[in-house]
């Protein structure tokens, strides 16, 4: 088990805990690692939410998702690489991705 949790740079509280075995993981903590459809990756859980982030260069974009949100933004293409991850929030993956 990993826990993690924390004061980020804004005061914001984050944490979240992973198991040895990923079924056991709550979860938004599941989603932590995952790609999403703009590119980014699923950094941390703050309260209730996901939090994302897509850099290039100095710039870094965050993105607050709620559970049902950042099940529908999966990247397709991780989605069928994740299979020995915890699976139920792999069945909410979109057949087609979402262009932002």
């Amino acid at each position: 088990m990993i826990k993690v949790d924390g004061l980020l740079s804004n005061g914001d509280v984050h944490k979240y805990v992973l198991q040895s075995d990923w079924k056991e993981d709550e979860d938004l903590a599941a989603l932590v690692g995952c790609r999403f459809q703009d590119g980014s990756w699923g950094q941390t859980v703050v309260g209730e939410k996901l939090q994302t982030c897509f850099g290039k260069g100095f710039k870094r974009q965050l993105r607050f998702l709620d559970l049902t949100d950042a099940r529908d933004f999966l990247d397709p293409a991780f989605c069928r690489k994740a299979k020995s991850a915890k699976t139920d929030h792999l069945q909410h993956c979109s057949a087609n991705p979402v262009k932002v």
